[in-house]
């Protein structure tokens, strides 16, 4: 059902580059991106992190989208929440109602942006709760819909969403949770290559869209991370310009 359920990591990778500190990326990480097609390889390090979450400190929030059902994601949304991270749910129920699913779409695209516009960090993430899902799976079932169609769907719904924010706030800053979202979110934005940068935690570093648009972007698996990950996300993109550059000013984006 999850945007992410059944999401691949890989194998294929033997290095991905190297943090601050000389420790290489660790592999299940680097595989994640390299099999989006989007890695280069000749990463660069960067400097330390700064900000916080919830409030920008310098001008813009984070966009963050989750689409695994993971519950190393669940525990992160829950303490972004806890942190004053905006969520919003894209209802997975709604997306199977015709008469109801553009007008949910975008009253969550007007909510992320606005949020977003007010200097707010904002999570948008496919439904999780275990009552929605049951009653999602059987109204899908209702309509003749496999549970790999379902998936696609809320996927696809969930990509659009939040290329569409990224568009319309012109956004530079994004935390994806979740392979199958990171690759389908990406391929929105038309980005085809990343620079791997700086490590977070390990195995989960951040990255530079190579699209001319300059995004920093942190893109991991929805197994991936501790429970606070989500918001070292929010405050290291926080800390960073376009040249990779720490404790910026934010005019520099």
């Amino acid at each position: 059902l999850g945007a992410d359920e059944g999401e691949r990591t890989g194998k294929n990778l033997a290095s991905a580059g190297t943090g601050p500190h000389g420790g290489q990326v660790d592999r299940a990480a680097a595989d994640l991106i390299e099999n989006s097609g989007l890695l280069s390889k000749d990463a660069d390090a960067l400097q330390d992190n700064a900000g916080s979450a919830g409030h920008a400190t310098r001008g813009d929030g984070v966009l963050l989208a989750a689409g695994s059902l993971m519950p190393q994601t669940a525990a992160q949304i829950a303490c972004a929440r806890e942190a004053g991270v905006t969520i919003i749910e894209l209802d997975s129920l709604l997306l199977l109602e015709p008469a109801r699913k553009n007008g949910h779409i975008a009253d969550v695209v007007r909510r992320a942006g606005a949020e977003l516009a007010s200097g707010r960090d904002v999570l948008i993430h496919a439904s999780n709760d275990a009552g929605k899902l049951a009653a999602t799976r059987k109204r899908a079932e209702e309509l003749g819909l496999s549970g790999t169609v379902l998936s696609r769907i809320v996927s696809d719904e969930l990509a659009d969403a939040v290329a569409d924010v990224v568009e319309r706030a012109r956004q530079r800053r994004i935390v994806i949770a979740g392979g199958e979202t990171s690759a389908a979110v990406c391929g929105r934005l038309g980005i085809t290559g990343l620079r791997v940068l700086e490590e977070i935690e390990p195995g989960l570093p951040s990255c530079m869209s190579l699209d001319g648009k300059a995004r920093l972007l942190v893109l991991k698996s929805g197994s991936f991370g501790s429970p606070e990950f989500i918001v070292k996300a929010i405050e290291h993109l926080k800390g960073m310009n376009i040249h990779g550059e720490s404790d910026c000013d934010e005019r520099d984006l």
